[in-house]
């Protein structure tokens, strides 16, 4: 069963598909229990029993439905992980290319990448759909990954920083994509379980660096090969389970009106002079303090 399919089974237990213009939920709080009442509008209507808890116990049932929020807590998992362990693991990186003041643009550039990519995704997701902005997103991660761990100088590292954090501002709105795929009253437990899964990786950060740099071979490139694994998984589950509906469903004209409509001259403005203003804080911050 798709994703889909287990959604619109859980909303069957919301509304009844009886005939009638107007429909509404009674909860029982005598105890009696919790009934769905379908009317014609005027007061009159059948009430149809749902146990206490049917929508408890299928949503945590829903087997399609963890998966795909397995899959986007890796994603959201290397938005957080990647960017501190190549902070902790900076001190290597001095070692293997030299001391440079361009060091300290290794973690500015993921910033700034995200910078960028967070203004432009979260409009145009809400009009040509989540499901290919994600994708995009862990693909463009994951060559960003690969570039900074083959990277020979400090100067490729940062291209990589950067590439990866465009791909990083699209992750970073995963767990907004996921709520949106359960009902309101377990979005705090559907956040709790994206958490509880990276939550415990930040906190031993250090340690995962220390262990990479003393027992692999290319010690601080497997930062890199981590995070990239992290969005792999991330990818694979994506394209196969995450199929959210497709905003045509239910605005057939809103890719039309966002091309033709959005200010486009203005957001390649914006976000020059995002990253210029970025670029002189770390500039004047670091490289010409003195």
């Amino acid at each position: 069963m798709t994703l889909q399919e287990k959604n619109e089974e859980i909303s069957a237990l919301h509304f009844d598909s009886s005939e009638g213009r107007g429909s509404s939920v009674q909860n029982g709080n005598n105890g009696i229990g919790n009934g769905i009442v379908n009317g014609n509008g005027n007061g009159n209507g059948t009430t149809r029993e749902v146990p206490e808890d049917a929508l408890h116990r299928d949503f945590f049932e829903s087997i399609p439905l963890f998966a795909t929020l397995f899959g986007i807590t890796f994603s959201y998992l290397a938005v957080f992980a990647a960017p501190l362990l190549v902070s902790v693991g900076l001190p290597v990186l001095e070692q293997t290319f030299g001391t440079t003041p361009d060091s300290v643009f290794i973690p500015a550039s993921n910033t700034i990448g995200q910078c960028v990519a967070l203004f432009v995704v979260g409009r145009l997701s809400d009009s040509f759909g989540r499901r290919w902005f994600v994708v995009f997103g862990n693909i463009l991660s994951m060559i960003g990954y690969m570039v900074a761990a083959r990277a020979y100088n400090t100067s490729v590292n940062i291209g990589g920083s950067f590439l990866f954090g465009l791909g990083a501002g699209v992750q970073l709105l995963t767990i907004m994509f996921a709520l949106e795929l359960v009902p309101f009253n377990r979005r705090y437990l559907t956040y709790a379980y994206i958490l509880s899964a990276w939550g415990p990786i930040l906190a031993i950060a250090a340690g995962i660096v220390f262990t990479f740099v003393a027992t692999a071979e290319d010690s601080w490139r497997w930062i890199a090969y981590f995070a990239f694994i992290t969005s792999f998984v991330s990818l694979v589950f994506t394209l196969v389970l995450y199929h959210p509906q497709p905003i045509s469903d239910t605005h057939p004209a809103a890719k039309r009106e966002v091309a033709t409509k959005t200010d486009w001259i203005g957001t390649v403005v914006w976000t020059g002079s995002t990253v210029s203003f970025l670029l002189g804080i770390y500039l004047g911050g670091q490289r010409y303090r003195e």
